[in-house]
């Protein structure tokens, strides 16, 4: 059939420039179509707002990048400043941030194919098809996908791929201001990976609790002497130290 010919990488014009999309995908693709911004945009405006407690050109880590959104969204808000690293698990979303980020010119976004975690190792890329109806951003890695989802997950032999997994503490960044993570459940183990980090750079965070508990979560995260605020699906962290320059903290 021809519609099967029609290749699922879509580019979308959107607020933070062209961005290349699925257009299979239920849930970002239909928020860009309707609204030119992500799903999540007022998480993104807020951290934007907020990055200037670390300063004007602040260093940035994406943990489950997506399409991308949140790292393309913060360097729009911040007129191109600062220095971003995307970490996107699945293959096929990881082509699409890396052709998004040519498309706009930005040569101070970097892109990873890398699964982060607690510990270093390698981790089965769930097996869907992304020529078919899906909501893509909520592919669950680990022994089971617990969100229903529009496509049953594949066991095919054939189909099996790995990537690397490893932990934030093992890249020694520079600096990091700025902690976004969104990995489908898989926050605590990103978090207990990255200890070294947040104690040396106390970065702001952005971490969805939405599949994770959300009690535990936020006592990982308080034990660290961070400040919570609850945010749609999200937690924004703010260290301790930072806390007294937030208005209503």
């Amino acid at each position: 059939m021809l519609l099967e010919r029609v290749p699922y990488g879509l580019m979308m014009p959107t607020i933070y420039g062209p961005v290349i999309v699925s257009r299979h995908d239920i849930n970002q693709t239909n928020h860009l179509l309707k609204t030119g911004r992500a799903h999540g945009h007022d998480s993104t405006d807020m951290i934007a707002k907020l990055s200037v407690l670390k300063g004007p050109e602040p260093f940035v880590v994406d943990v489950g990048a997506n399409f991308g959104l949140f790292s393309l969204g913060l360097a729009s808000l911040l007129e191109g400043r600062g220095v971003y690293h995307c970490f996107e698990a699945q293959r096929i979303l990881f082509n699409m941030i890396a052709g998004s980020v040519a498309l706009n010119g930005y040569s101070n976004i970097f892109c990873h194919h890398i699964a982060v975690g607690e510990e270093a190792g390698a981790i089965e890329i769930p097996q869907f098809d992304y020529n078919r109806e899906m909501n893509f951003g909520s592919v669950e890695f680990g022994a089971q996908q617990r969100e229903r989802l529009s496509q049953e997950r594949g066991s095919d032999p054939d189909k099996q791929e790995f990537v690397e997994m490893r932990t934030l503490d093992s890249f020694n960044f520079p600096r990091v201001d700025i902690l976004k993570v969104d990995v489908e459940g898989m926050e605590p183990q990103v978090l207990r990976g990255a200890e070294k980090l947040i104690d040396a750079w106390r970065p702001i965070m952005l971490v969805e609790h939405l599949k994770s508990d959300s009690q535990s979560l936020a006592d990982q995260i308080t034990a660290k002497d961070y400040k919570l605020y609850a945010l749609s699906d999200d937690f924004i962290c703010i260290p301790n130290e930072l806390a007294h320059l937030i208005p209503d903290a």
